[in-house]
């Protein structure tokens, strides 16, 4: 912006000079605008490309309407060639494209993912109520060489018949003989070591996944940049549903009939095959740069706390509904729900469309350009 010719002052711009906060060129030719005057006067034009100001004899009132000029994007001297009108300040305001991210497809994509994830949880915390007394019991079981019941209510769902393990003794206190052992072979030795077996599978299940998730979760951040970001969610929701499934399959024959079909081993397995292909750290992996895709920068942190409270919102819904029903009911509920969390993020937009994604590159740029040359 430039002022060509007098000096601004005096309630207008003389000489032949004009402050041109319309046009980006220098502003020149005879006439000035007076802004005292409350009008655009003088000889001279305002041209986006040539920098001059067309009074017209006054015909825009700076006074009534002070934002509203004529713009000359000709060349020429005609003045009734390419006139453009810029609107008055006093219109409404349109809204920023920072405000609409939710309605492109990345943000809609963002806004799925986020009730996918909750939806998962709910899924997992439901299912995950039941599973260490049905893992005592399984474990009681195969010791013992009956049916034996960690708790009551798992008794009655596996037959009223069906044995049930002693309550543990009372703990010891300062001056109090210790509780006897179990004898070998007792019902209540089977359910004492049913206890140590279950946590060592289940923290064994639990350290490969944290494990892997410490492994991979650079590998996956870049991945997701290449391949998208939803197909990793998929992945995730996938594994956690296949290690599901042996569950309610054992919940409902194996229970009742003994410890048919492998008993939980097939649940162990493929607990751990998901905690290789698909750890938990995929979740939070994606669901942040997810955020980072789709959301401005001011809404970082709220929309990234929400994907991280899904687990809060899975451990209040899904604990009080699992706690409501019986086990063969709860894996029912768990699977139902993770099939709707996978339709959701199969069927929704990618946070990270294609265009915007990453090329995967095997070697550093500069040797690659070498091998291009050879």
């Amino acid at each position: 912006h430039n002022v060509s010719g007098g000096a601004f002052g005096g309630g207008g711009l003389g000489g032949g000079g004009f402050n041109s906060a319309i046009s980006t060129r220098r502003a020149g030719g005879g006439g000035g605008a007076s802004a005292a005057g409350g009008g655009l006067d003088g000889g001279g034009k305002v041209s986006s490309r040539r920098g001059v100001i067309d009074g017209g004899g006054g015909d825009a009132a700076a006074a009534n309407n002070p934002a509203m000029v004529v713009v000359d994007d000709d060349d020429s001297d005609d003045d009734n060639k390419n006139i453009n009108i810029v609107k008055s300040s006093s219109s409404p305001p349109q809204p920023s494209p920072s405000s609409l991210w939710y309605r492109r497809k990345s943000g809609v994509g963002l806004i799925l993912a986020i009730v996918a994830n909750a939806i998962t949880y709910v899924a997992i915390l439901a299912y995950s109520i039941h599973t260490p007394p049905v893992t005592y019991s399984f474990f009681a079981s195969e010791i013992y060489g009956a049916p034996v019941a960690y708790t009551e209510s798992l008794r009655l769902e596996l037959s009223p018949t069906s044995l049930a393990c002693p309550p543990p003794p009372p703990p010891t206190t300062n001056g109090d003989a210790a509780a006897p052992p179990a004898d070998i072979g007792s019902l209540a030795h089977a359910c004492e070591l049913s206890l140590g077996r279950a946590t060592t599978w289940q923290s064994g299940i639990l350290a490969i996944g944290e494990g892997f998730g410490f492994l991979l979760g650079p590998a996956i951040g870049v991945l997701s940049d290449v391949y998208g970001r939803m197909r990793f969610l998929l992945l995730y929701i996938i594994g956690t549903f296949a290690a599901v499934v042996p569950l309610a399959v054992y919940a409902w024959t194996g229970m009742s009939a003994g410890n048919t079909l492998g008993g939980l081993y097939p649940y162990f397995a493929m607990a751990i095959i998901q905690g290789v292909l698909s750890p938990r750290s995929i979740n939070d992996i994606v669901l942040a740069a997810g955020v980072g895709d789709a959301a401005p920068q001011k809404h970082y942190t709220w929309l990234t706390g929400l994907g991280q409270s899904g687990f809060a919102f899975g451990l209040i819904v899904g604990s009080v509904a699992a706690s409501s029903v019986d086990t063969k009911i709860a894996y029912l509920i768990a699977i139902a729900l993770f099939v709707v969390a996978m339709c959701i993020v199969a069927f929704s937009p990618d946070t990270l469309p294609p265009e915007r994604r990453s090329t995967l590159r095997l070697l550093p740029k500069n040797q690659e350009q070498q091998q291009q040359r050879q």
